[in-house]
């Protein structure tokens, strides 16, 4: 249980060949701010096992700069979109591995770890568990700030996500 009055929500939108990742700060009066946002890309020729270790680096180094800079008392809660079965098991299989990184980095680190199904990301940010890409973007486009620009669908599906997150309070 976190006991900081501010929460970070770490949203990230994992892929077979990169992954987006987006940190949202949510103060004690509700606001809501986006730290730090992207996309991390793979090269096609690049090892599984070395995308592996590159995602626990980064996401490891993430979350030591979040305490260093915010307090090392702070509350992280990170939230990883859960993905349905894929009818390719080598791209579940793959999935399946990046979510056991990010679990155990998340313990190591002492990050509370959630995973959060599509669907409700889009109830949460529309209403309905079945709306299209464009309508949760223009849902996220309502809380976030107009200067931040996504480079990628990965980002913004990594920020609607941490989103989702922050407003259900988890």
């Amino acid at each position: 249980m976190c006991m900081s009055r501010d929460s970070f929500y770490v949203g990230v939108d994992p892929g077979t060949r990169g992954l987006g990742y987006a940190c949202i700060k949510k103060d004690f009066i509700g606001q809501m701010k986006i730290i730090k946002s992207g996309e991390i890309l793979f090269e096609d020729s690049e090892l599984f096992s070395s995308r592996l270790s590159f995602i626990y680096d980064f996401f490891g180094s993430f979350f030591r700069d979040l305490k260093s800079d915010f307090g090392c008392d702070i509350c992280i809660k990170l939230v990883v979109e859960e993905q349905f079965v894929a009818k390719n098991v080598k791209s579940s299989f793959a999935l399946v591995s990046v979510r056991a990184i990010l679990m155990l980095l998340s313990f190591k680190e002492s990050v509370d770890f959630f995973g959060m199904a599509p669907r409700k990301v889009k109830r949460i940010l529309t209403g309905s568990g079945a709306s299209n890409k464009e309508a949760v973007e223009s849902a996220v486009s309502n809380f976030v700030d107009r200067s931040h620009l996504c480079h990628s669908m990965d980002e913004s599906d990594a920020i609607a996500i941490a989103l989702s997150a922050a407003l259900e309070a988890l």
